[in-house]
């Protein structure tokens, strides 16, 4: 499945940053959208980025070392959908990482950027809201949090598993806590206007292990 047109990139000298980056942010995409195995075609990814194969293989070798994707027998590279094991096991680690972005959101975060967190949540508060755009809206928050943390090894961290952060997308709309997310992103955002770090720490790592615990909840109802 090659990626979309408009990720085409202009011809540079050194490209193999660009390919790369490209490259992982549509296989995070692709990961989070689907619940199939995808094939990924070296010469399709080449021409659509209007690239040479060789900055192309350089990037899929790369993503494979970062577990982003698989490589098979006569199979080639292949995008693997996130399982709800690896999102709960992803989710271990977030609460540590939730707790220290919102702690570091206190010290840092605007009121004109907690003013527009609150009002992204406004459409969600009447009857039935939509489950897919508030997973959108979701995920704009808590990178929100990231970004105010103004430390860049913390979203570096972060964004290591973003193709395992992506399939929140599909399954933040299953786990039935719009209602309760929306209490808590308040609650959170009432600790980083107040200028309380610690207690907009002790939130967010609360928020996360709801939201974990309704995972595992909701894994052990699947069939095996």
């Amino acid at each position: 499945m090659p990626p979309k047109k408009d990720l085409a990139i202009p011809p540079r000298p050194y490209l193999r940053e660009e390919v790369y980056t490209a490259l992982r942010s549509h296989i995070a995409d692709v990961a989070a959208s689907t619940t199939q195995v995808i094939s990924l075609r070296e010469a399709d990814l080449a021409r659509t980025l209007c690239v040479s194969r060789t900055p192309v293989r350089e990037a899929l070798n790369r993503l494979h070392q970062e577990g982003f994707i698989t490589f098979l027998p006569r199979r080639g590279a292949q995008v693997l959908p996130a399982s709800m094991d690896e999102y709960i096991c992803w989710l271990e680690i977030r609460e540590v990482v939730e707790g220290l972005a919102a702690y570091r959101a206190a010290q840092n975060m605007s009121a004109e950027k907690i003013a527009e967190l609150r009002a992204l949540f406004d459409e969600f508060r009447g009857p039935d809201p939509d489950a897919l755009e508030f997973a959108k809206a979701n995920a704009i928050f808590h990178q929100a949090l990231l970004d105010a943390s103004e430390n860049p090894l913390l979203v570096r961290l972060s964004r290591t598993y973003d193709h395992v952060a992506g399939a929140r997308r599909q399954i933040t709309g299953r786990l039935g806590r719009m209602s309760q997310s929306l209490q808590e992103h308040d609650e959170i955002l009432n600790a980083i206007e107040a200028r309380k770090p610690e207690e907009a720490d002790r939130l967010a790592r609360q928020h996360v292990r709801r939201v974990r615990d309704a995972a595992a909840k909701h894994l052990e109802t699947l069939e095996p």
